[in-house]
């Protein structure tokens, strides 16, 4: 009796809702992802996974940083896919703040950019 009893028990198990072992897989998933994002470079990034995927939200000061989130997210385990929405927000120096300083730093830059000695001709880029 004790024998069928262990097999209604295990056939009731398996009769178990799958969302409740995936949301506990889950719930693993982003605490392991969390803990591996545990830098000050990524204080301002949120985690959140549904079935497997990791969604990385938030801001960062440099775009290797948003690199960094996702390779690192993308190696941990149990990961199905990473969904990088991570914004960057630049250093916040403010010499940057708007296209046209960027572009007229750009070009000052390029405008100098040499490739070659001799006979090659150099980079003239506008």
């Amino acid at each position: 009796m004790r024998f069928f009893k262990t097999i209604a028990l295990a056939g009731l198990l398996s009769l178990a809702p799958m969302g409740y072992a995936q949301a506990n897989s889950d719930a693993q998933i982003q605490a392991d992802v969390q803990h591996s994002l545990n830098n000050k470079r990524f204080s301002n990034v949120q985690v959140a996974v549904h079935n497997g995927e990791v969604i990385l939200s938030g801001t960062v000061s440099l775009y290797s940083t948003k690199e960094d989130a996702d390779r690192k997210a993308h190696h941990r385990k149990g990961v199905q896919s990473v969904r990088n929405v991570i914004e960057v927000a630049g250093g916040g120096g403010g010499e940057m703040n708007n296209d046209a300083a960027l572009r007229a730093k750009l070009s000052k830059g390029l405008a100098y950019d040499r490739v070659g000695y001799g006979t090659t001709a150099f980079n003239n880029i506008e």
